[in-house]
């Protein structure tokens, strides 16, 4: 209170917002904690915005073309040989359960950049929520997994534009 001349209120408000966006922890009678300030606790109390706000979802859907499209430029760039038949196991699975996060989230791998993987992560659970939203409408389903198999070729054939082109088309068309 001393050190940035403010009332006793405005440092207790300041901890409550920091404890809803889960930077602290405030244990009664214990003490005020930092939490492990992983980008994944950070974004849990979004969710209730993004669920209810259209135009955040088109922000979103703004984000997730920059850093997944770069991710699977980069993937491409960068994939392996023993890395192709794990991708391509991913894909076949999608006949059986939906692998959109997994798929996602193995592309932000295969960028081998660790900034760029955060980045994903940070927004991945946002992303689940728009996924939930768009992901019952019809034909949606059936679209990804042509978009998918796209994105994958593209990725094996290292084929960095296509990739980034065909993963950002299928954001454009989940929405």
């Amino acid at each position: 209170m001393q050190q940035l001349d403010v009332s006793r209120s405005s440092v207790r408000e300041a901890l409550r917002a920091l404890s809803v966006m889960n930077v602290i922890n405030i244990r009664q009678g214990h003490g005020t904690y930092i939490t492990s300030l992983e980008p994944e606790l950070l974004v849990e109390h979004l969710e209730f915005v993004v669920s209810l706000e259209d135009a955040t979802l088109l922000h979103l859907f703004e984000v997730r073309k920059i850093i997944e499209g770069s991710c699977a430029e980069l993937a491409a760039k960068r994939i392996k040989t023993d890395e192709v038949d794990k991708l391509q196991k991913i894909l076949d699975l999608h006949t059986v359960r939906d692998i959109d996060t997994e798929l996602h989230r193995d592309i932000a791998q295969l960028s081998k950049n660790p900034i760029l993987k955060r980045m994903y992560s940070s927004i991945e659970r946002l992303s689940q929520i728009s996924r939930n939203r768009t992901g019952s409408l019809p034909g949606v389903r059936e679209q990804a997994a042509i978009d998918h198999a796209k994105i994958v070729k593209a990725i094996i054939d290292q084929k960095s534009e296509e990739a980034k082109t065909h993963l950002q088309e299928q954001l454009l068309q989940s929405r």
